[in-house]
C-alpha cells in the first residue's frame, strides 16, 4: 500500500500493490535510493525477501522533487525459517 502524505492531516491510499498475489504477508519495508531509482525492500513471511522498483530515470516527473512510484517487482528469494519472527 502507498499512502500520500502530502496533507499530513488528510492521508490517503494512492495505491495499493501485491505484484500478483506474490506478496501477501508483508512485515517490514525499507527503502533505499541509488542514483534516479528508488527501491523498496520487502520482508514477506509467506513468500520470502521481495524488492520493488518504485522509481527510475523512466518514471515521470523523475526531476521533480517527489515523483509518483510505479512499483515493479525486480526480484524475489524465498528465505529458510529458523526461529519464527515477533
Amino acid at each position: 500500500m502507498i499512502v500520500d502524505v502530502e496533507k499530513p492531516t488528510k492521508p490517503f491510499v494512492d495505491q495499493i500493490f501485491i505484484a500478483n498475489g506474490k506478496i501477501c504477508d508483508l512485515h517490514d519495508v525499507k527503502l533505499g535510493i541509488t542514483n534516479a531509482s528508488a527501491f523498496a525492500y520487502l520482508a514477506d513471511r509467506e513468500h520470502g525477501m521481495h524488492v520493488l522498483q518504485l522509481t527510475s530515470a523512466d518514471t515521470p516527473g523523475i526531476a521533480g522533487l517527489s515523483p509518483r512510484p510505479y512499483p515493479r517487482l525486480i526480484a524475489t528469494r524465498k528465505l529458510a525459517m529458523g526461529r519464527r519472527w515477533r
